[in-house]
C-alpha cells in the first residue's frame, strides 16, 4: 500500500485508464452496485463508463453515492483499490470530467509534482 501514497497520482476518467496500466491513479465515480461478498463494487465514472473496483479486503461499511478511489490500474482496466473516500451531497460529474480533460490537455500548467502528498 505504501507505493500508492509515495507517488503523484493523476486524476483520470475511464477512457484514460488504458494509458495508466500498472500505475496508481485517482478515479472518481458514482457507485452503481456492490458485490455481496464486499470484495468489489462498480462505479459510473465522470465520462459515463462503468469501471470495476477490486478490494483487497471486504468492505466494512455501506458504499454509495460519489466515491474517490486511489488504486492501481490492472491490465483489463479495472482498478485495485488502495483507499477510497465517500463524498456526500451533490457532485457535478460533468464539470469534473471537463476539469480532468483540461488538466490532461494542458498538463504543462498542471504538472504532477514528485513532492505531492496524498
Amino acid at each position: 500500500m505504501g507505493e500508492a501514497f509515495e507517488q503523484a497520482k493523476p486524476r483520470v476518467n475511464a477512457s484514460m485508464l488504458p494509458q495508466h496500466i500498472g500505475k496508481f491513479v485517482c478515479l472518481l465515480g458514482e457507485v452503481m452496485d456492490v458485490d455481496p461478498n464486499g470484495l468489489m463494487f462498480a462505479v459510473k465514472t465522470s465520462d459515463g463508463q462503468r469501471v470495476q473496483i477490486n478490494l483487497p479486503e471486504p468492505l466494512e461499511e455501506m458504499v454509495s453515492g460519489t466515491v474517490e478511489i486511489v488504486g492501481e490500474v490492472t491490465n483489463n482496466c479495472q482498478v485495485t483499490c488502495q483507499s477510497y473516500i465517500l463524498f456526500g451531497g451533490d457532485f457535478d460529474m460533468n464539470l469534473y470530467d471537463e476539469a480532468i480533460k483540461l488538466a490532461t490537455e494542458h498538463s504543462k500548467y498542471y504538472p504532477l509534482s514528485e513532492s505531492s502528498n496524498f
